[in-house]
C-alpha cells in the first residue's frame, strides 16, 4: 500500500496521485520549503467530513515542525487537517510511533540501513494495512479485503474541531505513523481504542468515531464502505482491524524491542 519504506509522509500524501493532486504530491522538489508550506496549508475538500466540519486551513498547534524533502523543519500556524485515520492494526509502539517525523531525505537513508530489518521484523507484528515504514501487499491481507479496515472516520474532541487543541488533531493532514494519522483496536487501550461518537470533552486518540448518530463510516481494504455501530463489541472490531488474525481474537500484546 502507498509507495514503499522511501515514502515521506501519512497514507494522504500517498493518495494525493490518485485524486488529481499530483503537482501537489511533487511540490518542494526543487524548492522544499515554499513546495511543502504550500502542500500544508492547501486544504482540500476530501479529507474532511462536511457534517463535521468545512474544508479550511485550521490552527497547527504542535510543538513539532512540518518537515521538508530535504530533511528541514518548516514552521507553519495553519495548516490542512483530516477528519479520517488509516488502520494500524492492534499494535502500539509508543516509542517509535511517530514515524512522520523526518524528512524524504532522512527516510531514504534510513530505509537503505536499519529501517529494512526493523520492517521485516516488524510485519510480523504490526497487524494494521499501515504502520512506521510499513510495505504491506495484497497477499498479506490475509483475512480478505473485504473483512479488514483500511481508512475510517477518527474520534474527535467535539470542543476542538476549529481550535487545534485535540492532541490528535494539532498537526498536518499529512503526517506520518501517529495519531494524528492512524488509529486502531488495540487490547492495551481497548477502552479507548473502540468506536465512539464524538463528544464535547471527549478525548479517545486511538479511537475510531464520527459526529453521526449510530456508528462511524469505515472503508474497507475492497474499497466498499460500512456503516461501525458505536456498540460494536471489541472482539469484532480486533478482528476487522487485524488483517491477518483469521477471525480469531488475540488478546496478547507484545511490545516490539528495536
Amino acid at each position: 500500500m502507498g509507495f514503499g519504506m522511501k515514502q515521506p509522509g501519512g497514507f494522504l500524501y500517498s493518495l494525493l496521485p490518485f485524486v488529481e493532486q499530483n503537482a501537489l504530491h511533487q511540490m518542494g522538489t526543487d524548492n522544499p520549503d515554499e513546495g511543502t508550506r504550500t502542500r500544508v496549508t492547501t486544504p482540500l475538500s476530501f479529507t474532511h467530513c462536511p457534517s463535521r466540519r468545512t474544508s479550511k486551513l485550521y490552527p497547527y498547534t504542535s510543538s513539532q515542525s512540518c518537515l521538508t524533502r530535504d530533511g528541514g523543519s518548516l514552521t507553519v500556524t495553519e495548516s490542512m487537517k483530516t477528519d479520517y485515520a488509516a488502520c494500524s492494526g492492534t499494535h502500539t509502539d509508543n516509542g517509535n510511533n511517530d514515524y512522520g517525523g523526518h524528512g524524504a531525505t532522512k527516510v531514504r537513508e534510513l530505509a537503505d540501513k536499519s529501517i529494512r530489518d526493523q520492517n521485516a521484523n516488524s510485519s510480523k507484528n504490526h497487524t494494521g494495512i499501515t504502520y512506521g515504514y510499513s510495505n504491506v501487499m495484497d497477499g498479506e491481507i490475509r483475512d480478505g479485503m473485504s473483512n479488514t479496515y483500511l481508512y475510517g472516520e477518527k474520534c474527535m474532541n467535539a470542543s476542538c474541531y476549529e481550535d487545534g487543541k485535540d492532541g490528535s488533531d494539532n498537526e498536518c493532514g499529512y503526517a506520518g505513523h501517529g495519531n494524528e494519522t492512524c488509529r486502531g483496536a488495540f487490547p492495551n487501550y481497548s477502552s479507548s481504542s473502540l468506536v465512539y461518537q464524538d463528544r464535547a470533552g471527549l478525548q479517545r486518540h486511538f479511537a475510531f468515531g464520527s459526529v453521526h448518530a449510530g456508528g462511524c463510516n469505515m472503508a474497507f481494504a475492497d474499497a466498499s464502505v460500512q456503516r461501525i455501530s458505536y456498540s460494536i463489541e471489541f472482539e469484532v472490531h480486533y478482528c476487522l482491524a487485524n488483517k491477518s488474525d483469521g477471525g480469531q481474537y488475540n488478546g496478547n500484546f507484545v511490545q516490539i524491542a528495536y
